[in-house]
């Protein structure tokens, strides 16, 4: 578990299943999501996906999230 948060707030897990369409829309969405993490919290570069959750898996096209 990260240190960034106590352990009595949880996990937060990304999973993204499915390939094809379902897979791409879902990136699309979690493109979208970080975009907007960046404009929220002003940085000069999009974040990683990793730096906000704490698991992150999925099948198909959705085992590819950078």
């Amino acid at each position: 578990m990260s240190d960034r948060r106590e352990a009595a707030q949880g996990m937060n897990i990304l999973i993204i299943e499915g390939g094809g369409a379902r897979g791409l829309s879902s990136l699309i969405i979690l493109d979208e999501i970080m975009k907007r993490v960046q404009n929220t919290k002003s940085l000069s570069k999009l974040p990683a996906v990793r730096d906000h959750f704490d698991v992150v898996a999925g099948t198909g096209t959705g085992a590819y999230v950078p």
